[in-house]
């Protein structure tokens, strides 16, 4: 098959999905009906343009450009190899409109490679629906109040960290921590209060952590930090520092909250309950001695 000519294009334009033809210099030779509806491109408007020119656009479901060398229609003309993928093109509108790609060789009569075709459909739906499952997944890991990780999120990484500890030997250090005589905010200035001191101790945590440091919310007014820290016992007192000098505005006041901390580093071959548990037990000491201080399996944190 050498052109489009030689192509059924009544058949072709009966199809729901588009297509188009190019020769082996990217040039435009067909562009069915289907093509029309899902671009917004008129067969006047794409015809003899070379289909790199800034029309279409295709870019991957990262926002990045895929003319160019990760052109599936210029990678298809190289090898010669069928490809799918899935794309967003830029509509004549200028909306984005999600897409699934299908590109073909065609040769002629001695099997050389002379040009491509390739078919795109809409693939709105399938795109709706994985955005859906992500949002899904998202929530199903966030805690709402703060936007940490939760629970079910810190099992499931604490467990990978667990696992690149035993096997590549990465330090892992644990925080549990939780803020001292919360049950007193809650029960003085009002749940609304209580939760915004949540956010604000959450919001200290994300943007304290070192390196690739991850937060997360345990459950009421626990935390738990994961880090690659060698210093542990000191890191951890500085923790209580920041969240000692966190300010949650009220109409006519400031209120400042506390924080106990229960830190350890983990060991090769633990499970991540014992790793919980040792902290926790440690938390329990912070909590005994008065609060507002890090107990760690080495020298206290803070006296």
């Amino acid at each position: 098959m050498s052109d489009a000519a030689s192509l059924p294009a009544d058949v072709l334009d009966a199809l729901p999905d588009g297509v188009y033809v190019v020769d082996h210099d990217r040039t435009v030779t067909y562009w069915n009906a289907a093509a029309e509806v899902i671009s917004g491109y008129s067969q006047r408007e794409i015809l003899g343009h070379w289909c790199g020119d800034g029309l279409l656009n295709h870019v991957d479901d990262g926002g990045r450009q895929m003319c160019g060398p990760r052109c599936p229609l210029l990678e298809t003309l190289a090898d010669g190899r069928v490809r799918t993928t899935q794309v967003l093109l830029h509509h004549r509108a200028g909306h984005m409109v999600p897409v699934e790609v299908r590109a073909a060789p065609l040769r002629d009569g001695e099997g050389r490679i002379v040009g491509a075709i390739e078919t795109f459909r809409d693939d709105t739906e399938r795109f709706a629906e994985q955005l859906r499952l992500r949002e899904l997944e998202v929530t199903a890991s966030t805690d709402p109040l703060t936007q940490l990780g939760n629970r079910r999120s810190l099992e499931a990484y604490l467990v990978d960290r667990l696992a690149a500890l035993s096997h590549e030997g990465l330090p892992l250090g644990v925080l549990l921590c939780d803020l001292d005589g919360f049950k007193d905010v809650n029960d003085g200035y009002g749940h609304l209060v209580g939760d915004r001191a949540l956010q604000v101790v959450a919001d200290t945590f994300a943007h304290c952590l070192p390196g690739p440091g991850r937060a997360f919310r345990y459950g009421g007014d626990e935390f738990v930090g994961l880090v690659a820290h060698d210093d542990l016992a000191a890191f951890a007192t500085r923790l209580c520092a920041y969240v000692e000098e966190c300010r949650i505005g009220l109409e006519d006041d400031v209120l400042h909250v506390t924080m106990s901390v229960g830190a350890t580093m983990a060991q090769p071959g633990e499970d991540y309950t014992d790793v919980l548990r040792r902290a926790d037990r440690l938390l329990f000491e912070a909590k005994r001695a008065g609060g507002n201080r890090a107990v760690t399996d080495g020298p206290t944190g803070r006296e």
